[in-house]
């Protein structure tokens, strides 16, 4: 009887003593195939995607909404989008309230103008400079393009406030009043512009 008993026991110990066999994990692929990668932008600077000088005169011709940004009270910066014309090398808007307020005071200013939604296909310029506001009918008469920038926006903006399209337009006849409504002129002393429809080209010749 106590042979029996012995031999039960070493039994049992003998199955807890057995290796349980483990089911081996495998680690799962670090980049599997049906996983969607996340897409993939350039960072070329855009010093090596300049637009061309006939570029940079379409787009400012063409486009009709500008960003400029001036310094406001307290350093904070004041961004608004204008109209705007194009000449001789300057910018040219009609501004109104705070942006004329601030250049008075800082005549700094950075404006932007760009075209198209998708990355591939940006284009912008952005400027820098000091805006010069023309104070009084004075100054506009003696501006030697704002002529030819009141029939430029005439003819750019024709239908743009709402009113039928007419096929020769009035040039623009705003003109200084009140405290601040002025045009402003800015000659740029920086350009930066970028063509993202050269980076495909540029992607291309590096491999």
């Amino acid at each position: 009887m106590f042979e029996n008993l012995l031999r039960g026991l070493q039994q049992r110990l003998t199955r807890r003593s057995k290796p349980v066999a483990r089911q081996q994990r495998t680690a799962p692929d670090a980049k599997p195939k049906d996983r969607p990668q996340p897409a993939r932008f350039s960072t070329v600077p855009p010093r090596q995607i300049p637009l061309s000088r006939e570029q940079v005169d379409e787009i400012m011709a063409a486009q009709w909404t500008m960003r400029v940004a001036t310094v406001g009270p307290g350093s904070r910066i004041n961004l608004t989008p204008v109209w705007f014309g194009w000449a001789g090398g300057a910018v040219y808007f009609f501004g109104r309230g705070q942006k004329i307020v601030n250049l008075r005071r800082n005549p700094v200013c950075t404006v932007i103008v760009d075209r198209n939604e998708r990355f591939p296909e940006l284009q912008g310029i952005m400027m820098q400079g000091h805006g010069r506001v023309l104070e009084d009918t004075e100054a506009e008469n003696n501006d030697p393009h704002l002529a030819d920038v009141r029939a430029q926006i005439g003819m750019k903006y024709n239908g743009g406030f709402g009113q039928p399209l007419v096929d020769a337009p009035p040039p623009f006849a705003a003109t200084a009043r009140g405290r601040n409504r002025r045009w402003v002129v800015m000659a740029p002393e920086y350009i930066v512009s970028w063509d993202h429809f050269k980076l495909h080209k540029k992607s291309k010749r590096n491999k």
